[in-house]
């Protein structure tokens, strides 16, 4: 599975239904654990989790597949669980500001936690690289030189560099996305 199945990217997945549930099952433990810290109930997580999933298998269509499937289906809980504590106004265990906070705070961690693996994948393929490669990344990046600056210490054109930058990054992307995809398969 690719990276961009990894992150909740439908665009590369047939419009089949199929697609709905790969992607539901790929983020179902996390949809169901913001949910969970919301609400602070099993029962009501469940029944909330199953409300989520009905309404995202409703509006698929309506997806954008350039979009993020995980912020998506989170978005839709928040609204499911905020319609919950409007409901039970009077047992409500949060404020409603509470409840978006938290929302919130939990969309930072899951994307922090996509961004990690991505930054490990990315190190792991930073180490493959040839080393006159990754002496270009470490100049342009660690050393924060530029371009230009580039050519003239290694004395070769910008527009070579720019080449070897484009051809350097493709290659990192790709291995990012197969490591992603070897490690989601584990």
């Amino acid at each position: 599975m690719d990276d961009q199945k990894l992150t909740g990217d439908a665009s590369q997945l047939d419009p089949e239904p199929k697609a709905f549930t790969t992607l539901f099952l790929e983020h179902q433990d996390q949809l169901y654990s913001y949910i969970l810290a919301m609400v602070l109930n099993q029962t009501d997580a469940d029944d909330l989790l199953q409300e989520t999933a009905l309404v995202m298998h409703n509006k698929f269509e309506d997806f954008q597949p350039d979009s993020n499937f995980l912020a998506w289906g989170m978005t839709i809980a928040r609204n499911k669980t905020m319609n919950l504590h409007q409901k039970l106004k009077t047992n409500a265990k949060f404020k409603e500001e509470t409840v978006q906070r938290l929302s919130q705070r939990l969309e930072q961690l899951t994307q922090q936690s996509v961004s990690d693996h991505r930054s490990q994948a990315l190190q792991e393929c930073m180490s493959k690289l040839e080393p006159r490669d990754k002496e270009l990344m470490e100049m342009r990046y660690e050393e924060d030189l530029k371009v230009p600056e580039i050519s003239e210490k290694l004395n070769r054109t910008a527009k070579a560099l720019y080449q070897a930058f484009y051809r350097i990054t493709r290659g990192l992307r790709l291995c990012v996305e197969n490591v992603m995809a070897r490690k989601k398969k584990i």
